[in-house]
């Protein structure tokens, strides 16, 4: 209908048996497998997962699968009876247009502005509301340590990232590192907070996944997963480089051109 135009399923998940889930940034298409038309293999992350969490996550499944047949999924061919698996606490966070107040803008945010000493995020498109810039440089003004993974030249949407460069300036002033992946597109979507949380899901820092689609997202409380999930963050960061608030100045004038017209996609990306 006209008034969910604008609205998507953006939840990438697979649940087998009721017992184990897998989630995070990885669709099914060749580009996550092999070089596809020249291009480098995407590079993503899942979480395999395990315990009574895994119900959550089949319920959040079954959610979008009532929407587009009609049929609620019941039974225990669907879910298993709680078994605990591991010593981490966990939770799984859902949003959609539905909630209004979307709940992973208010665990992202929540997270970062109550950092003590890091913050680490990966996101494939990087366009934070005012709002959410403000709490970015907020946190990095506080002393926080915040670093941010963005794709570099192999992003999938050009546009896009002119539009996201656009906004560094206030954030780089502020102390926030900005660093472009180098070795192909990135489509890792996580959040580390103080060695201690980590998120992995499908939200990206937009406007479209805070406010227009369904998302998935899994926080952990475990400073060894944080650990694992850093320990890849910190190989992205060898093939990365590092944007200077200088670098950003001395940006080519064409793109502070078309950067003034690409804020139009700040509120549909």
């Amino acid at each position: 209908s006209l008034a969910r135009l604008n609205n998507r399923t953006h939840r990438e998940l697979l649940v087998i048996d009721g017992r184990v889930a897998f989630l995070g940034g990885a669709g099914v298409a060749d580009w996550w497998f092999t070089r596809t038309k020249g291009k480098p293999m995407w590079r993503d992350m899942m979480a395999r997962i395990e315990g009574p969490i895994v119900s959550h996550i089949q319920g959040i499944a079954a959610e979008n699968w009532l929407v587009c047949t009609g049929e609620i999924l019941t039974g225990v061919r669907t879910y298993q009876a709680g078994h605990t698996k591991g010593a981490s606490p966990a939770f799984a966070i859902k949003s959609s247009p539905a909630d209004r107040a979307t709940p992973s803008r208010v665990l992202f945010q929540m997270l970062v502005e109550s950092a003590t000493h890091r913050v680490v995020i990966s996101t494939p498109y990087f366009l934070p509301d005012k709002a959410f810039r403000l709490a970015f440089a907020r946190t990095a003004r506080r002393g926080v340590e915040v670093t941010v993974i963005v794709p570099g030249v192999h992003m999938d949407q050009r546009w896009v990232r002119l539009a996201s460069r656009r906004m560094w300036g206030e954030l780089l002033k502020a102390g926030v590192r900005i660093f472009e992946y180098g070795d192909g597109m990135t489509h890792v979507k996580a959040l580390l907070v103080d060695d201690l949380w980590s998120v992995v899901g499908t939200t990206n820092v937009d406007n479209r996944s805070f406010e227009h689609n369904d998302e998935v997202n899994v926080a952990v409380r475990d400073e060894t997963v944080t650990a694992r999930i850093a320990s890849d963050f910190l190989n992205d960061l060898v093939h990365s480089r590092e944007i200077t608030l200088r670098d950003w100045e001395h940006r080519p004038a064409w793109e502070k051109l078309v950067g003034t017209v690409a804020w139009i996609l700040e509120r549909q990306q």
